[in-house]
Parts: C-alpha cells; structure tokens; sequence
C-alpha cells in the first residue's frame, strides 16, 4: 500500500513552521519556500535544501521521495 505524498502546504497546516526561518535554514529565498507552498516549481537542490531543513526543524524525515514538489 502506497501513500499518499503530502505537499508543503499540508504540512505547514499540521506544523505551521516559520517559512521565513525555515529559508533561513535553507539557505534559499522565501520565494522557494512560498512557491513551494502553493504548488508552483522550483529547482531540485532548491527543494532538497528545503526538505532536509523542514526535517531538523521538525523531527520527522522529509524528502522529495515523501513529499510532493513540483520541480
């Protein structure tokens, strides 16, 4: 049984992180963070960056492989 991937979005709702220091963390622009919020691309290293800050952040483990971006 395969789930679902969520998106930035749903995570956000269930954690709402601080976007501003989670591209901080990132070492990216908000503007990544907020295109990837509402779904628009950005760059693979750019969302890889962003996953594995979302990760230290929160505790759990996020990656391309469990969340859904569009590249």
């Amino acid at each position: 049984m395969t789930r679902e991937k969520k998106n930035l979005a749903d995570i956000w709702s269930n954690t709402k992180f601080n976007s501003v220091s989670l591209a901080g963390m990132a070492e990216v622009n908000i503007l990544v963070v907020n295109n990837m919020l509402v779904g628009k691309p950005v760059a693979k290293w750019q969302a890889e960056d962003v996953l594995k800050a979302l990760s230290q952040l929160t505790g759990e483990n996020y990656s391309l492989d469990t969340v859904e971006v569009i590249l």
